[in-house]
């Protein structure tokens, strides 16, 4: 191979010689980079979001909110949620793979290939909205997500149009 090792490392050799091990690779790397890179013609651009930190934080929050109010989930949300983290999961084992086998050089999907489940997040993320109590928590926490939503992705490319569309190709 050209980039790649000619055997790929195991996780404890990977650990020996400074890599991250699969927990800090999750949450230092792989969480961020498939967040930030799926932009441009071939997903190869990373926008990095000022936001990013609130954006992961209320995402931490709606997990939490999640686990304390929704009290017997349907089975088809319980679905829902195994179909998005059991691809989410193969996503991230595929890419840790690849970092093995390259010597954590980079090569590795991007954030693109987790499209396929944003609808199954954004399903569950409404249907925690839409267990919270009281009423006025929930309207709150619908308006925050909401504005969030707004100031973190489209806003984010008006105001910054001349600088996120530039190199582009």
């Amino acid at each position: 191979m050209e980039y790649g090792l000619d055997e790929k490392m195991t996780i404890r050799e990977a650990v020996t010689a400074g890599y991250p091990d699969p927990v800090r690779y999750y949450f230092g790397y792989w969480s961020r980079v498939m967040i930030s890179r799926n932009v441009g013609v071939h997903g190869h651009k990373i926008y990095l979001n000022p936001l990013e930190g609130l954006v992961r934080v209320t995402i931490i929050g709606l997990i939490v909110a999640g686990f304390g109010s929704v009290r017997k989930p349907s089975k088809e949300v319980l679905l829902l949620a195994v179909i998005a983290l059991a691809y989410t999961l193969t996503l991230f084992v595929y890419n840790y793979d690849m970092q093995l086998s390259y010597a954590f050089k980079g090569f590795a999907i991007q954030g693109r290939y987790i499209f396929p489940v944003i609808s199954c997040f954004l399903i569950l993320i409404a249907y925690v909205l839409e267990s919270l109590r009281p009423k006025a928590l929930q309207i709150a926490a619908i308006a925050y997500v909401v504005l969030l939503s707004a100031a973190a992705g489209p806003l984010q490319i008006i105001c910054y149009y001349r600088i996120f569309f530039t190199n582009w190709f």
